[in-house]
């Protein structure tokens, strides 16, 4: 759906520019990069099980995409590779626009994906946020989440006990 949604917006804000989608398999990221400068491009967006593996790959990184751990989007610009990761600021766009008056103090987290990283950085910077429950399958996923930002004040929760994580949350 990207390609139809993003090519509307290009065409209704008279943006000369195209998006399409390419299939790029495992291990195949660096190649798909390289050929995208070559040809100078502009950019990328990339998805699962590509946003992990593109920060090496990177040039360059801002904030966003170091705290996360993963790279969604690619800036081309004279010739190198930037890394960022949109889906925190996104995620907080979003509640600023449904809820502009909220102010969380403690914030329950479904998931420790990459997404959840993004999303965790940008809640503890732009909005705030100090204490965390992280609830997630895996336990361990979710604990090196902690370790990785530092979460003093959170905790860990197991799937089971959600209802107990999601209380004044």
């Amino acid at each position: 759906l990207s390609p139809a949604l993003h090519t509307r917006w290009l065409e209704r804000y008279g943006i000369n520019g195209h998006y399409g989608a390419m299939a790029v398999l495992p291990g195949h990221l660096k190649q798909a990069l390289d050929m995208l400068r070559n040809r100078g491009d502009a950019g990328c967006n990339l998805t699962i099980p590509h946003k992990e593996d593109a920060m090496p790959l990177m040039d360059d990184h801002d904030e966003s995409a170091v705290m996360s751990g993963a790279v969604n989007t690619v800036v081309i610009q004279d010739g190198q590779l930037i890394g960022y990761n949109s889906d925190g600021f996104g995620f907080v766009e979003g509640l600023k626009a449904a809820a502009p008056n909220w102010a969380g103090q403690r914030v329950a987290v479904l998931g420790c994906g990459g997404a959840a990283r993004g999303i965790i950085a940008s809640l503890r910077g732009a909005m705030g946020v100090k204490s965390f429950a992280l609830i997630n399958r895996t336990r361990a996923k979710a604990e090196r989440i902690v370790k990785q930002f530092t979460l003093e004040n959170s905790t860990v929760f197991e799937w089971h006990a959600r209802e107990e994580a999601l209380a004044g949350a």
